[in-house]
């Protein structure tokens, strides 16, 4: 098998629970600057270094990330109590 070396990457994606938490992780925490959101398609940019140089993008999957906050956390304390009780 020929090995092939790898240069750079210029893009990486991530799926993410909770889309508006990891944006502000992202960007708050990590200091990323936020290139682009498409909301329609529950999805942020970030770039990563200078702009143009490379991308990370987000994706938010599941029903929760289409709920409001309140609804996305009664649904986490009802899959905790499932787990929970399934655990026992």
């Amino acid at each position: 098998m020929t090995v092939v070396p790898i240069h750079g990457l210029f893009e990486a994606h991530l799926t993410v629970r909770d889309l508006d938490r990891s944006i502000s992780f992202y960007r708050d925490v990590l200091g990323l600057p936020l290139a682009h959101v498409i909301p329609a398609r529950s999805v942020a940019f970030f770039w990563i270094g200078s702009p143009g140089q490379a991308m990370l993008g987000l994706w938010s999957i599941g029903l929760c990330c289409k709920l409001p906050a309140a609804a996305r956390d009664a649904l986490s304390r009802g899959r905790a109590r499932a787990h929970s009780a399934s655990s026992s």
